[in-house]
């Protein structure tokens, strides 16, 4: 998934942020926290987790073996890199990192632009303060975004999906396909409370505090 935080229409007939959007979410766009394994078995192969619970495995793979057209994916990356330009329409947008596939295919995943890229804001401008170049970070696969509420739309679809398919519980517990979730005492946290905001998390992290990869993960799941 992209992380795009301009408002606005492109002028000159480009793309806008949300076709760029749209193009994500028919793809299937997704956040991811990890690189994904090599191609090394069949995608959509089962694995089990320490509960036994089968879940399909994602492998990279090509546009066709999944699915795809290789046009409209090329075309999501050229979109969503017309915003890295400077321009003061669209101060915010540093950078992004994309994914899309099908099934158990991952057929582009690619990041774009940088990770850290501004300082601050001017009030009296309102534009953006870049960091100098050799301060700047770019954007890498494994990038942590805080995507808040804009996850909503996506994992509730998701997730409803799922549990109409029975490959997902409402009432099971998280740890239960996420082994790793059930660390500092979250092993009781089901589906269904992370869906209603009954879990007990925070409902705020602040992961600008924490400028190394592994430290935004501790802040996310401890």
């Amino acid at each position: 998934m992209a992380s795009m935080s301009s408002a606005g229409d492109r002028a000159g007939g480009g793309p806008t942020r949300r076709q760029v959007g749209r193009g994500l979410t028919a793809l299937g766009g997704a956040l991811v926290l990890a690189p994904l394994p090599a191609a090394s078995a069949a995608p959509g192969q089962a694995r089990s987790d320490a509960a036994g619970h089968k879940h399909p495995t994602l492998r990279r793979g090509s546009a066709e073996r999944a699915g795809l057209l290789p046009a409209p994916l090329r075309r999501l990356v050229t979109d969503a890199e017309t915003f890295l330009a400077p321009s003061p329409k669209y101060p915010w947008y540093a950078g992004a990192v994309l994914l899309a596939g099908r099934g158990g295919t991952v057929a582009l995943h690619e990041p774009i632009g940088k990770a850290v890229r501004y300082s601050a804001y001017d009030e009296k401008t309102d534009t953006a303060v870049e960091f100098p170049p050799e301060r700047q970070i770019a954007m890498a696969e494994d990038t942590v975004f805080d995507l808040a509420s804009v996850s909503k739309l996506f994992t509730s679809i998701l997730a409803v999906q799922q549990i109409e398919r029975g490959t997902l519980e409402l009432e099971g517990k998280v740890a239960s396909y996420l082994p790793d979730f059930g660390g500092a005492g979250k092993q009781d946290i089901t589906i269904r409370q992370l869906l209603t905001h009954t879990s007990g998390f925070r409902a705020w992290i602040p992961l600008y505090s924490a400028p190394a990869y592994e430290e935004k993960l501790q802040l996310i799941w401890k």
